[in-house]
Formats: C-alpha cells, sequence, structure tokens
C-alpha cells in the first residue's frame, strides 16, 4: 500500500471508531529540515485547538506488520490520552503574558529556507532562532505551536 492510500485508509478508519466529539482531516506540515509531514488533524468540537498526529512512524509499522486494524486502534488510543486543552485566546495574543511561554529552537538556515520564508528569525552562524508558542509540558510531552507570519497577522 502506498503512503497516500495508507493516509487515507487511517482517516476512514478513525472515522468509523467512537473516539468523541472530533471531526477528522489530513494535513501536511513543512517541518524544520524542509520534511514534509503528513498527519491527521483530530478537530475537537468542543475546545479551540487540533492536535494533529503525524503519521510516518505509523506506517513504518504498518509496513512490518501490515496490520491496518490495530494502527488505526493506536492512533485512536493515542487521541484518547491527549489532554484536552482549551487556550485562553486573550491571554495568547497578550505580549505581556504569552511571552513566558514562547521558546526558541535552533534550525539550520540552508535546510530551512522554505520555513524561514514565513517564521520571524534571527541568523546565527549557519543556524537561524525560530520561535514555539509552549502550549503544555507534562507528563514528558511536549505541545508547541511554531510563530509564525500568519500568527503573527492574526494577533494584530
Amino acid at each position: 500500500m502506498t503512503y497516500e492510500t495508507f493516509r487515507n485508509e487511517v482517516l476512514q478508519g478513525l472515522q468509523c471508531r467512537e473516539i468523541g466529539n472530533v471531526s477528522l482531516s489530513l494535513t501536511k506540515k513543512l517541518k524544520p529540515n524542509g520534511q514534509m509531514k503528513y498527519g491527521v488533524v483530530f478537530n475537537n468540537l468542543t475546545t479551540n485547538t487540533s492536535p494533529v498526529v503525524y503519521l510516518e512512524e505509523y506506517y513504518e509499522f504498518y509496513q512490518i506488520t501490515r496490520d491496518l486494524d490495530t494502527v488505526i486502534d493506536m492512533l485512536a488510543g493515542l487521541y484518547r490520552t491527549l489532554p484536552v486543552i482549551q487556550l485562553d485566546k486573550k491571554k495568547f495574543f497578550d505580549f505581556s503574558t504569552a511571552k513566558s511561554r514562547i521558546i526558541m529552537k535552533l534550525v539550520n538556515t540552508a535546510k530551512n529556507r522554505i520555513l524561514l520564508e514565513t517564521a520571524p528569525h534571527i541568523p546565527f552562524q549557519d543556524l537561524s532562532i525560530v520561535y514555539y508558542y509552549l502550549i503544555s509540558n507534562s507528563d514528558g510531552i511536549i505541545l508547541d505551536m511554531p510563530v509564525n507570519d500568519k500568527l503573527l497577522m492574526t494577533s494584530c
């Protein structure tokens, strides 16, 4: 099964599972080092956050086991364990409160040219400092989102 077919089958399988008040869709995101990642967006209709679970590792598991039902069960189970987060938009867009949640990451400038076109950054030798908003850091799970031009324009 191709990766594209796998993603569609996973989406259909998740839609048949009982995982709560959620709508599902597929997404692709440009990640650091020019990697394109494909995932499932779990749009929880009772909150203003939508976690994304990327599928690359699950596809590798599928290629070994050929067990699509187990992959779908794993994804549904993972979603059920994720914390339900409701962002306070007033605090989120108020820099005086949000600044303590801004974290920095170093990325390779050459490998992230496309990403850097739409993200505030500071060049540092052959690297660039980029910014993320730390949503949650508990139980060893870090949930963050990149600060990019679109987010900055939303806050204006």
